[in-house]
C-alpha cells in the first residue's frame, strides 16, 4: 500500500498519498513509499463472536482478538494457521493468517440412581446445554407378595427439588442429580374363619405400617 512520498528540490518534501504535484526548477527526486500489510480472514464456528472484523493489518503490528462465547457454549480454541487455546489472542502479523475459531456447546451430566425398576435415562448421562429431557420410571413393579411403588423423586442441580410421580421434565443447564423414591408393599391376604368378618380388607400395606 502507497503511504506517500518524500522528496528533493523541487518536489515536495514529503506528503501521505499517491499522487502529488509541482513545477520542477531544480533537479529533483521522488521516493515512493510502500508499506506492508497482511490479510487477516477470521471464522467464528459455532455460537459466539469476535470483536475483529476480517481485513488488512499492518505487518509486524500486534493484533488483539477476544473471543466471546453465547449462553450455553465455550471458547474451544483457534485453529488453522495457528493452533493455540490463549483468549484474547495476541497476533504478531508477520504474515497472512486464516483462523478459526471454535465454540462448543457446554455438555454437562445427569446423575440417575434407583433402588428399583429401569428408569430411562439411568446412570450417568452426558447431556448438551439445554437439552429437555424426560427422565421416568415404572410406577409399581410386584415381585411375588412385595411391590415396589414409586413415590416420586428428588434432585440436584437442574432437576427439580422434588417431586410425587414417576416422571419428570426440564431442561438441563448444570450438573444434575435424579433420585428416584421408592416405597416398599407387603401383600396381607386375610380368610375370616366360619362366622365373622374382619374390617381390614386384603390388599397392599406400607412396609412399616
Amino acid at each position: 500500500m502507497c503511504a506517500g512520498w518524500t522528496g528533493t528540490g523541487s518536489a515536495p518534501a514529503s506528503g501521505t498519498s499517491n499522487s502529488t504535484a509541482f513545477n520542477i526548477i531544480s533537479i529533483s527526486t521522488l521516493t515512493w513509499l510502500w508499506e506492508t500489510n497482511y490479510w487477516l480472514d477470521l471464522t467464528p464456528a459455532g455460537q459466539g463472536e469476535l470483536d475483529q472484523a476480517t481485513g488488512w493489518f499492518l505487518r509486524n503490528s500486534n493484533v488483539t482478538i477476544n473471543a466471546t462465547a453465547s449462553n450455553g457454549w465455550h471458547f474451544a480454541g483457534w485453529t488453522g494457521d495457528l493452533t493455540t487455546n490463549a483468549n484474547p489472542l495476541v497476533l504478531p502479523m508477520g504474515q497472512p493468517y486464516a483462523l478459526t475459531a471454535t465454540f462448543a456447546i457446554d455438555e454437562f451430566t445427569l446423575t440417575v440412581t434407583s433402588d428399583q425398576g429401569n428408569p430411562v435415562p439411568a446412570g450417568v448421562t452426558t447431556n448438551n446445554w439445554d437439552t429437555p429431557l424426560n427422565p421416568t420410571v415404572e410406577a409399581s413393579l410386584n415381585d411375588g407378595a412385595t411391590q415396589y411403588v414409586c413415590v416420586g423423586w428428588v434432585g440436584t442441580g437442574s432437576t427439580p427439588l422434588s417431586g410425587t410421580s414417576n416422571v419428570t421434565a426440564f431442561n438441563i443447564t448444570n450438573a444434575s442429580t435424579l433420585t428416584w423414591l421408592w416405597q416398599t408393599n407387603y401383600w396381607l391376604d386375610l380368610t375370616p374363619w366360619s362366622d365373622g368378618e374382619l374390617d381390614v380388607a386384603t390388599g397392599w400395606f406400607a412396609r412399616g405400617s
